[in-house]
């Protein structure tokens, strides 16, 4: 559905109706914000740029997918460096499995969130 938005560098979704992987491919990415979408079974990205993944209430939920090459990376400037990415899944617990896939990420760090805690999110984000 979005592997052809090459240049996306956010993404907000609250109940977004999908039933299979969301695929991001872009340079450009940095924040990633997914709200309730239930059905959603994986994430796959290429996004050398992505700082910020908040998972919130995604109980189907099973893989967490960070591809290792791609052809944009081609793109990249020489040198290009991985930033931190802050993954915060609220109102869910991820599956051994994306947690499993979230560690292969070469910067990735899970912070610890309350389970019923999220709040306003997207307006958060926007600051």
């Amino acid at each position: 559905m979005l592997e052809r938005a090459t240049k996306l560098e956010r993404f907000d979704s609250y109940k977004l109706w999908v039933y299979d992987d969301l695929e991001f491919f872009s340079n450009g990415l940095q924040s990633v914000y997914i709200h309730r979408s239930d059905g959603l079974p994986g994430l796959t990205f290429w996004a050398p740029n992505l700082t910020e993944l908040k998972l919130q209430a995604n109980y189907a939920l099973q893989r967490v997918t960070f591809l290792p090459d791609h052809l944009l990376s081609e793109s990249l400037p020489d040198g290009h460096v991985t930033p931190k990415l802050t993954v915060t899944p609220l109102s869910v617990d991820l599956s051994p499995e994306a947690l499993g896939d979230i560690a292969k990420h070469p910067n990735a760090v899970v912070t610890k969130k309350s389970s019923t805690g999220g709040g306003n999110f997207c307006a958060q984000a926007m600051e």
